[in-house]
């Protein structure tokens, strides 16, 4: 029967970039699937011990504890929980952030980066 021991990385910022998130445990197979806050969620099979997913930044809109289990031909393991932690808004809306996370690499996104930086400076005064 699989097991789901951890995750790694247990925890990651509410609106940031999209990260590959791993499945630690045993007697994981081929066909798996990691179910992220019971959603079935594309799988990659590493070993018996390792399982990956890719975690979109728009997969939470509030901080907290998400459930992640396997899905195993030998039974479904136990939750194991992951947290999105809160974002400091002090430098600018979620949305923003949320946003700059999801732009080309071409300048677009330092480009929006000093627009909020602007507008932020421009409401404080």
């Amino acid at each position: 029967m699989a097991t789901l021991d951890n995750l790694v990385p247990p925890r990651a910022n509410l609106g940031g970039a999209a990260f590959t998130l791993t499945c630690v445990g045993s007697g994981f197979a081929e066909g798996d699937i990691i179910a992220f806050n019971n959603s079935d969620e594309p799988t990659i099979f590493v070993s018996p011990q390792q399982l990956t997913t890719q975690v979109k930044a728009f997969m939470a809109t509030v901080a907290g504890d998400f459930p992640v289990m396997v899905k195993a031909a030998s039974g479904d393991t136990a939750a194991v929980s992951f947290s999105f932690l809160p974002v400091d808004a002090s430098n600018g809306s979620l949305l923003l952030q949320q946003l700059t996370n999801v732009l080309t690499a071409d300048g677009t996104k330092e480009a929006l980066r000093q627009a909020s930086d602007d507008q932020i400076r421009t409401i404080r005064r």
